[in-house]
């Protein structure tokens, strides 16, 4: 029996959009229309209350039938646990190990400043690899380094150890982090001149050395968003600091296209559900349009998202809420199109994860494409009126913040002088604002919370470092990491 499309407008009278306004208004009984009914983000973005067929705007975001993600949870182990944890973690479903740096390893041996969160694993020889990843096949599991100022360094270490090992280079995926500009931020200033490092790292762009699946840079626009940024700050970062680099490493005679296809970005996703899919599918647009400002091919060099769910807006109180919130996210950064996918446990707010939120967190995602489905279609958002106009506005306005960076002088300038580190600091006491005066609403803490609640009791993250005291080349202003809900908390009744 041949199939016959049905169409709706033919059995159905079609309301038009004012008609759907007179009948809204009827029912809002002499409140005002527009003010009650439309809405703005953070970014000033009108977000309306309906969208009708013009609002689809055939967005192609370059995306592949390819649609499996990485499932790349965090492990939260030092190395004498790390491969027992990474073993155990791969033989549940996880298909990459982020490999998450401590201080010394990822920045150098003194920092002006220490953040409220940092990495597990010590990195400071090439012996290690082999505790790390022993019996694990690298030519299966992508692995995903946040080196920021190390990467050159761990790249003759991996070399080394591929070779010996007798892995295939070419097999190898996954990315090394390169990124001294958030390590200012993250830490408090550049650990050697930041044109020391720029001659560094384009040694080994240009040797590769057979790791042609294998990033370089990962910039980390997650940062900015842990400091309380919001969208157009992180993914206006995220542009002008590859800008950056491309112009760094063009004096120092690589093509702008070498950089381009050795990227990645790291973001994080919070709970806003549809502006935070809106945020990921605008940074392929805005992707394309860098490549395209370079007459670079932006599907043969396509952009590689890692995501992580919020920590931000994580909460202490009724933990149980932050599953919620990290499975939304999960949910936002699958339809928009992630790579890999690190759902944050969602009792981390409170101390060291434990095996259960870790394996719930991972469960998640495993959940989300096994039996959601998710990974069956190439651009699940596609269609939809009301995120292709977001895509289209965010990724405008970004646009638009993006080049007033590069006509100030670069981000280089703005976190010299501390401006783009002062434009975040005032987003974030807005975002807090709005929790304290009860605008923005968090479950089991300035919401409908528990007066008889007690908190379980969690060991607190101890890693162990040794911030030799010291200085660096540059001192720049941090960007102070710091979860939303902490001022709530503290000034609740608890």
């Amino acid at each position: 029996m041949e199939k016959q499309k049905l169409h709706i407008e033919q059995n159905f009278n079609y309301p038009s959009i004012k008609e759907w306004e007179a009948a809204a208004e009827k029912l809002l009984k002499g409140k005002p229309f527009k003010e009650t009914l439309y809405s703005k983000t953070e970014e000033g973005l009108e977000v309306r209350p309906i969208y009708d067929p013009s609002d689809h705007l055939e967005i192609n975001l370059g995306l592949n039938a390819s649609r499996r993600w990485h499932i790349a949870q965090s492990l939260f182990a030092a190395n004498d646990r790390f491969n027992k944890v990474a073993k155990e973690a791969l033989s549940l479903g996880q298909t990459a190990l982020n490999i998450d740096l401590d201080l010394v390893s990822q920045f150098g041996n003194h920092a002006p400043h220490i953040p409220s969160r940092m990495g597990f694993v010590h990195l400071t020889e090439p012996q290690a690899f082999e505790i790390l990843f022993k019996n694990i096949d690298l030519n299966r599991v992508a692995i995903l380094f946040d080196a920021m100022n190390t990467a050159p360094k761990l790249f003759d270490w991996l070399d080394k150890y591929v070779s010996e090992s007798g892995f295939d280079p070419h097999k190898i995926s996954g990315g090394f982090g390169f990124d001294p500009i958030s390590a200012a931020l993250k830490y408090g200033g550049f650990y050697q001149p930041f044109s020391q490092s720029m001659e560094k790292i384009a040694a080994v762009v240009e040797q590769e050395r057979g790791f042609q699946n294998f990033d370089i840079f990962t910039i980390q626009a997650n940062l900015v968003h842990n400091a309380g940024g919001h969208k157009v700050h992180a993914l206006s970062y995220f542009l002008a600091t590859v800008v950056e680099y491309i112009k760094k490493l063009g004096d120092l005679g690589l093509g702008a296209e070498k950089v381009l296809s050795k990227i990645r970005v790291k973001v994080s996703v919070g709970n806003d559900q549809f502006m935070e899919i809106a945020k990921l599918r605008a940074s392929r647009l805005l992707w394309q349009n860098l490549c395209n400002a370079y007459a670079v091919d932006p599907v043969k060099n396509s952009l590689k998202i890692d995501v992580e769910s919020s920590w931000r807006f994580m909460s202490v109180m009724d933990l149980w809420t932050n599953m919620l919130r990290a499975t939304s996210a999960a949910f936002s950064a699958i339809v928009g199109g992630c790579d890999s996918l690190d759902i944050l446990p969602f009792d981390l707010a409170l101390g060291t994860p434990d095996n259960f939120s870790m394996r719930q967190a991972r469960n998640t995602a495993i959940v989300l494409a096994e039996e959601s489905n998710l990974d069956k279609v190439i651009d699940p958002a596609s269609g939809s009126g009301y995120l292709d106009s977001a895509t289209n506005d965010l990724a405008g306005r970004v646009w638009q913040a993006f080049q007033e960076i590069e006509k100030d002088g670069g981000i280089l300038r703005q976190i010299r002088s501390g401006q783009f580190q002062e434009a975040v600091e005032h987003n974030a006491a807005r975002q807090s604002d709005a929790y304290k005066e009860n605008k923005r609403k968090a479950i089991g803490t300035n919401i409908y919370p528990n007066p008889n609640e007690k908190l379980p009791e969690k060991s607190a993250q101890k890693i162990k470092f040794e911030n030799i005291v010291g200085s660096v080349t540059e001192e720049i202003k941090p960007l102070n990491q710091r979860r939303v809900l902490e001022l709530v908390e503290n000034s609740s009744i608890y």
